[in-house]
């Protein structure tokens, strides 16, 4: 049986589609690229937030939601920050993809008293 999707879900998908709107329309032209050499340190700090949320809190929504958090706020700053920083949706887009892959297929369940690794997909 297929379980509904929970107001969680549509809650997260609804600020992560105003977010990637907002950023589009908000990106210059002439922005950098999706394979540009920041997007491998993006990806891997989005895996590392939203696997290790999803696995504290054991909830895979939790975890998709702190990774396109901490996507976004990184740009915010950036864009506050434009003599250091250059702001990118792609580098956004980058980190949540990949807290939200890592918090879909974490296999580390975290209880109080153990810490244990699950295999299923």
């Amino acid at each position: 049986m297929r379980r509904p999707y929970t107001p969680a879900w549509w809650a997260a998908m609804a600020c992560i589609t105003v977010a990637a709107s907002v950023a589009i329309y908000c990106q210059p032209a002439q922005a950098d690229e999706w394979t540009g050499k920041d997007k491998a340190g993006h990806a891997q700090a989005g895996a590392l937030i939203g696997g290790i949320a999803a696995a504290a809190s054991q909830s895979p929504t939790v975890g998709c939601l702190m990774a396109v958090g901490a996507g976004i706020a990184k740009e915010a700053y950036d864009s506050q920050h434009p003599d250091k920083h250059t702001a990118s949706y792609k580098d956004a887009t980058v980190t949540a993809a990949f807290g939200c892959l890592a918090a879909k297929f974490t296999s580390l369940v975290v209880g109080p008293n153990r810490i244990v690794f699950r295999k299923e997909f």
